[in-house]
This record gives C-alpha cells, sequence and structure tokens, in this order.
C-alpha cells in the first residue's frame, strides 16, 4: 500500500509539471500574439496617419486655391487697370477743329463740340499778332498745324509762369475757365476783338464760333 502512495507521488508531480509547462507555453503564445497585434496596430497606424496627413495637405493646398481664386476675383487691385484714354493737346485739337471732315463744328456731338469750340477760343487769345487761315489753299492743313503749335506754346507758356504745368486739352481748360471768370484773361480777350475787327483774323470756322469769350468787366 505504501509503495503505490509512493509511486503516485511522482506522477501527480508529473502531471502537475505538463500542466504548468502546458500553461506556460499558451501564456508564451497569448503574449506572442498579443505582441503582434500591437506591432499591427502600431503599423496601420502609422499608415493611417500618413494617409491623414496626405488628405490634409491635399486639403489645405485646395482651400488655399480656392481663397487665392477669390481674392483674385474680389479684390480690385488685382483686376486688370484699364488703360488710361492718352490726353489729347492742344495743338491736335486745334487741328481736328479745323481739319476733321466733317467738320467739328457739324458734329451732332454737343459735348464735344462745345469743348473744343472753347479750347479753341482760349488759344485765339495767344496768338497775338493775328493768324490767317485760307481754307481753299493747298498747303490748308500745314497752315493749320503751324497756327496751331504756335498757340500751344504760347498758352503752355502762359500757363507755366502761373505755376500750371497742365498741357493735356482738356486740363487745360480746366484751369483757363477759372482764369477768364476771374478776369485774368481781359486783356487778351479785348487784344483778340481788336484783331479781329481789323481784319488781322481770317478764321474758316463758322461767324458764331470766332468770339464767343466775353470780357469779365476788368477792362
Amino acid at each position: 500500500m505504501a509503495l503505490n502512495e509512493e509511486a503516485a507521488v511522482p506522477a501527480q508531480e508529473q502531471e502537475q509539471t505538463e500542466e504548468k509547462t502546458h500553461t506556460c507555453r499558451e501564456h508564451d503564445h497569448l503574449l506572442a500574439v498579443i505582441d503582434e497585434l500591437i506591432a499591427l496596430n502600431k503599423v496601420l497606424a502609422a499608415r493611417l496617419a500618413i494617409v491623414e496627413a496626405a488628405q490634409l495637405k491635399t486639403k489645405r493646398a485646395h482651400t488655399t486655391t480656392e481663397q487665392e481664386q477669390f481674392q483674385a476675383s474680389s479684390d480690385p487691385a488685382r483686376k486688370p487697370k484699364r488703360r488710361k484714354k492718352q490726353a489729347t493737346n492742344l495743338s491736335a485739337t486745334w487741328y481736328e477743329w479745323y481739319t476733321r471732315v466733317p467738320r467739328v463744328w457739324d458734329s451732332s456731338d454737343r459735348q464735344k463740340k462745345s469743348e473744343f469750340r472753347h479750347i479753341v477760343a482760349f488759344m485765339k487769345l495767344f496768338l497775338t499778332e493775328g493768324f490767317a487761315l485760307d481754307a481753299k489753299a493747298e498747303d490748308y492743313k500745314d497752315q493749320v498745324l503751324d497756327t496751331g503749335r504756335r498757340a500751344e506754346d504760347a498758352v503752355l507758356a502762359f500757363l507755366k509762369t502761373r505755376g500750371t504745368n497742365a498741357k493735356g486739352a482738356g486740363s487745360v481748360l480746366r484751369v483757363l475757365r477759372p482764369l477768364h471768370k476771374s478776369g485774368v484773361l481781359d486783356e487778351r480777350i479785348a487784344a483778340y476783338k481788336r484783331l479781329l475787327a481789323i481784319g488781322r483774323i481770317e478764321d474758316p470756322a463758322p461767324v458764331d464760333s470766332q468770339d464767343i469769350l466775353a470780357i469779365a468787366g476788368h477792362v
């Protein structure tokens, strides 16, 4: 009986040892599986981070492009600038008044006709010796060009003495109008009327356009 008990003790210990060994193997296997899952999760997390970063970069680029397009369409500073219309000088206005066909004084454009008529009228005041334009002469256009340039030079020289650098016909007209109203041009207007009265002026333009500037009352 004692021998049987003694023989049973090693067998039980062996079973326990085998059970522990089996348990350890399962534990080790489980740990290995867990480690593998952890590693896999890390890989997946890294890949997900890369994908999200790429998507975020793409989204930012798209947003930036949309903002730039919006700014380009809404910012007036980025819109193509309109080219300013080149100013017409005095002599060119004079030349067009006397040579254009049909004549400017026959134009249906009242604003242009009025503006040209006044510009030319002011220019005549600075031809202190008078002038002669023969519309039937072969060199009529040369006469017009030469007379217009002389008048232009005299007007600009006068304005320069008054500290004004206006050169375009429209700008000069805006400067001369208040001078006319203030009486600064009265002596020139009176002198022009005398030249007209004694025949020192031969003007092919209509009579009603030749003497349109009145003395302001200071002469």
